[in-house]
Formats: C-alpha cells, sequence, structure tokens
C-alpha cells in the first residue's frame, strides 16, 4: 500500500506531460490560423515539410569544433606573446624624433621610430561621379549613394517560413525574390568605399562599391615623412563634407531608371541630400565624407622608399636585450632601462654621437628586405615582409594554417606592431594603450573559445541526453541524474583542456609560466581523480560495513530469542 502514492505521482505526471502537448498542438494551429488572418501585401507565407532532426549532425559539429577552438586558442596565445614582446621592443628602443621636418639619416634605416606631428596633404581630390564635388588637403573623398527600395526579409517559426517586405534606404540592390509585384529598379549610381578593409572593425564601416578618391601617398606627409599604406589604413578621422546644390548638378549616371536622381538635389534636416520625394520607390539621396588629416603619433621602423621615408609595421617578436626574459615573466620587466635616444636637430657633433649610440639598437629589416623596399614606391608593394609566412610555433592545424592565420587577424589579433594615433601623445601613453587594447581583444578570445569548447562537448553529447531522457519516467528512473553528472564532467574536461592548451602555448616564450600553468592542470586532474577515488572507496567500504552489521544484529536477535524459549522468524 505504501507504493500506492508514488505511482499515483508516475500516472499524474504522465497525464500532465500528455495533456502538455496537446495543449501545444492546439496552441500552434491557432497561432497558424492567427497568422493568417494578419496575412497583408507586405507578408508572403510558405509551408515547410517537416525536417527531421540529425543526431549525428550535433556531433559532427561539434567534433568540428574541437579541432578547430584549440587551434585558434592556441594561436591565440602565440599572438598576444608575440605581440607583448613587440610592443615592450618598441617602448625599450623606439628613437624619439624631435624635429620631423628634418630628414632622416641613412643609418636609421629599418630602426624602431617614435614621431610626433601634423600631418598635411598637398593634392586636391575629386569624385568620378560627381565632377564639381572636390576636396583640397584631404587624404580621401568616399560618396554615399542609397536608393529607397524595398528590402525582404526571411522569418522561420514552428516549421512554417513567411517573407515580410518594408521599405528602407539602402547604400546596394537588393533582390526580390518571393514577390515579382516588389522588384527594385536598378541603381544608376554606386557607392565607393573607405578601402582596405583588412580586419573587421573596418569592413563594418567600410561601406560597397568600389575604393574612394584617394591621395597620392607622396602627398600625405608628416614633415619629411609620407604615410604610406600602413599608416593610412589606421587613421579614422572620417568628417562630413559640406556641400551645394551646384556640386550634385554634374552627375554621370548609368541607364536603366528614369527617376534614380532626377530633378535637382534638396538638402534635408537629416544631413542628406534628396532626389525625389523621398517616399518612392526608386528615388536616391547621396552625401560625401572626408578623411582629414591632423594631429598624428606614430610608433613603428622607419624604412626609406623609393618615394621617401615612411612607417612600416614590427613583424619580429625576437625581444632580446629589451628586458623580456625571466624576470619579465613574473612582472620584472620594468626594472631593465634602456637610455633614451633623440633624433634632435641638426648638429654635426650630435649626430656623431647619436650614430655610436644607434649601433647598440639592432634594425627590425634584414638588408633583403632593406633592398625591397628601396626599390619599392610604396611600402604595401613588399609582399614578403608578412606576419603570415611566421607559422613555424603553429602545430596541428593541418592545411588550413594559412586560414586560421587569417581569421585571427582578420578578427583584430594582429600579428605585427604599428602604433598610430589622431593626436599627439607621450610614448608612454600610446604604449599603455595600445597593450590594454590588445589584452582585451586577447581576453575576449579566450573566453570565447572557453565558451565554444563547453557548448562543442554539449554537442557531442547531446545524443545520449536525449536518450536517456527519452520519455519522463526514464528521467525519473535516474536518467536525469546521470544527464547532470555528464553535463558536469564535460564542463570540467572542457575547462581543464582549455588550461592545457593556454599554458601549453605558452611553452616556447614564456617556459616557465608554461610550467607552471601545466603543473597547475596536472594537479587539479590529479586532485579530482584521488577525490573521485577515495569517495569510491568509502561508498564501498560504507555498504561492506552495513552489510556486516546487518548479519551480526542478526545473530544476535536469533540468539536472544533462542535463549528467551520464543521461535525466530
Amino acid at each position: 500500500m505504501q507504493r500506492v502514492p508514488a505511482l499515483l505521482v508516475f500516472v499524474a505526471l504522465g497525464l500532465l506531460q500528455e495533456s502538455d502537448a496537446h495543449f501545444n498542438v492546439q496552441h500552434g494551429h491557432l497561432r497558424q490560423s492567427d497568422m493568417k488572418l494578419q496575412d497583408d501585401a507586405n507578408v508572403i507565407h510558405l509551408s515547410n515539410p517537416k525536417k527531421k532532426s540529425n543526431p549525428l549532425g550535433g556531433v559532427i559539429f561539434g567534433l568540428l569544433l574541437w579541432w578547430l577552438v584549440p587551434v585558434c586558442l592556441w594561436n591565440n596565445e602565440r599572438i598576444a606573446i608575440k605581440q607583448y614582446k613587440m610592443q615592450l621592443k618598441a617602448e625599450r628602443y623606439a628613437v624619439h624624433i624631435d624635429d620631423p621636418e628634418r630628414e632622416p639619416l641613412d643609418e636609421m634605416d629599418g630602426r624602431i621610430v617614435y614621431l610626433t606631428g601634423t600631418s598635411a596633404v598637398s593634392e586636391s581630390l575629386a569624385d568620378d561621379k560627381f565632377t564639381n564635388t572636390k576636396a583640397d588637403g584631404k587624404i580621401k573623398l568616399r560618396r554615399t549613394v542609397e536608393m529607397y527600395q524595398w528590402v525582404e526579409e526571411k522569418h522561420t517559426e514552428d516549421e512554417k517560413t513567411w517573407y515580410t517586405y518594408s521599405k528602407q534606404w539602402r547604400d546596394s540592390h537588393q533582390e526580390v525574390n518571393h514577390d515579382n509585384d516588389k522588384k527594385n529598379p536598378s541603381m544608376s549610381m554606386e557607392s565607393t568605399g573607405r578601402g582596405d578593409s583588412y580586419r573587421c572593425s573596418t569592413d563594418v564601416l567600410n561601406g560597397s562599391g568600389d575604393d574612394c578618391a584617394e591621395a597620392k601617398h607622396a602627398n600625405v606627409k608628416v614633415g619629411a615623412y609620407y604615410l604610406g599604406d600602413y599608416v593610412i589604413r589606421e587613421l579614422n578621422n572620417w568628417q562630413p563634407k559640406e556641400l551645394s546644390a551646384d556640386m550634385l548638378k554634374e552627375r554621370t549616371l548609368s541607364n536603366g531608371n528614369e527617376r534614380f536622381m532626377k530633378g535637382d538635389a534638396a538638402l534635408d534636416a537629416d544631413g542628406w541630400w534628396y532626389f525625389g520625394s523621398k517616399n518612392d520607390i526608386g528615388d536616391a539621396r547621396v552625401r560625401f565624407e572626408e578623411l582629414c588629416p591632423g594631429p598624428l603619433t606614430v610608433v613603428g621602423v622607419l624604412s626609406k622608399t623609393s618615394t621617401g621615408w615612411t612607417f612600416v609595421p614590427i613583424m619580429r617578436a625576437d625581444a632580446k636585450g629589451s628586458g623580456d626574459s625571466f624576470c619579465a615573466e613574473l612582472g620584472g620587466s620594468c626594472c631593465f632601462r634602456v637610455k633614451e635616444l633623440h633624433y634632435a636637430p641638426a648638429d654635426e657633433d650630435c649626430d656623431e654621437e647619436f650614430k655610436v649610440d644607434l649601433k647598440d639598437r639592432l634594425p627590425e629589416l634584414t638588408k633583403k628586405e632593406k633592398g625591397a623596399f628601396n626599390r619599392s614606391q610604396t611600402s604595401a608593394e613588399v609582399k614578403s615582409y608578412n606576419p603570415e609566412d611566421d607559422i613555424g610555433d603553429l602545430c596541428c592545424v593541418g592545411p588550413f594554417g594559412g586560414a586560421v592565420i587569417k581569421l585571427m587577424h582578420w578578427i583584430g589579433l594582429e600579428e605585427e606592431f604599428l602604433g598610430v594615433s589622431e593626436k599627439e601623445e607621450e610614448l608612454d601613453t600610446v604604449m599603455s594603450r595600445e597593450g590594454t587594447e590588445a589584452a582585451h581583444r586577447h581576453h575576449m578570445m579566450r573566453l570565447a573559445g572557453w565558451v565554444l569548447l563547453i557548448f562543442a562537448s554539449f554537442q557531442i553529447i547531446a545524443p545520449i541526453i536525449r536518450l536517456l531522457n527519452f520519455h519522463w519516467l526514464a528521467t525519473l528512473m535516474g536518467g536525469g541524474l546521470i544527464s547532470v553528472v555528464l553535463i558536469c564532467l564535460a564542463c570540467a574536461c572542457s575547462s581543464g583542456a582549455f588550461c592545457c592548451i593556454v599554458s601549453l602555448s605558452w611553452a616556447a616564450h614564456r617556459p616557465f609560466l608554461a610550467g607552471v600553468g601545466i603543473a597547475m592542470c596536472v594537479l587539479t586532474f590529479a586532485g579530482t581523480y584521488y577525490f573521485m577515488h577515495d569517495q569510491e572507496q568509502k561508498s564501498r567500504g560504507g555498504a561492506a560495513n552495513q552489510y556486516q552489521l546487518q548479519n551480526h544484529t542478526g545473530i544476535f536477535v536469533a540468539l536472544a530469542q533462542a535463549l528467551a524459549g520464543s521461535p525466530t522468524p
């Protein structure tokens, strides 16, 4: 009779599950009918056939993540250590250029330098479509063109797919594939992009279309130094350009859309110049922006090309002699000091002393690299000066090593260093900010890698979890408890693997810290194993002791009953 309440509980839970499922089915039908009532000209519904989920798909995806994420974590630590060494070397050995107007000495070619000044442009730019729109003394001139058009958006819910349509301003032509009544006319003029979107932070704001008008690098200077590709791509001082109606009268359009930019443009309060009523499909609007010169601070390698002197990034992480040693691993690199070397205004005696001191600072560029830069017009033409060629300490990548490195560089984990600030700052300020920003990026990568490893483990064990909980009775009979244990073990294994990967990746550059991290991982796993083994032994010992106690108690009761003369049960 004592088992009846438990049986009633099981039956009640089963009925509750069945009624909930029935309610969900009915609720789904109601939702679909409600959606049909709300149907209008801007919504199109399409039915999808029911798709059966493949349990092996998640397992394969989890295994792929377990192959890719450790490689990315390894590469993240490799880049973090190299970035730290390059910044340490730049902070210790940068030659301070006190007079930007003075031409550098040939002995300075390939050395790390620190320069502050004001950039200026000696060139006038013009847009290739609006020929009357010009910019004097600017680095770039960008055109943004948008058209009012239909935008198709796909939605999926409860195995149902539908498309909604809205009118929006977009800078590229939008395709409408599921409603022939909402086809967009062609764009007779496209926007231009900011150019050189070498990483995701610049790619987001780059825009669509071909590269915009840009001044020649030889005409963008800070004193005696011109700004090459590596410096200009770091600049972000974009400002809106003031326009007039006369600047937009002369324009070159392609055929196809008669409404596009028909009539004269009118300035609106939002800063856009509109052609048309602003409310009809096919209307256009335009605006311009300029990349402006101004105060600038650069920390990088000085290089001489056929155009002149410019700056390139530091690529090599060898920080020998810059205080990078065992003490640096313990945070004691601040005890190391290097003589601060200044390239002052012209003085023959000072120049001789400067040349002597300069010999103690090894150049960052090899003779071969110097020759390649000297023969090229711009620094970007030297393709051999590339950090992606250095993957010697990246293992277990297979044939995709180059793709992994490009992905890491694109998301901002750069394997080079060129400090650029659009204001005049002290060297310590620049290096402190650059170090903080780099550390933040690497910390975010570590966090993302740890979370992805746990997610990958969940994907791998998901079929087992479903099997253990295929029915509520199986969950109550122990499947739920086993699932919790498996999930905890997956989290523990993922976290342990994360610590091991990070520690092992330090071995090439930080052997002491790597040894400490590996030792902590080993001690953690050993302690966990010992604890589980000890608990298992205790449970076995407790069960045996309880069994022996029951036997002794039974013998004692039988003996007492025999002595009392009562029969044994």
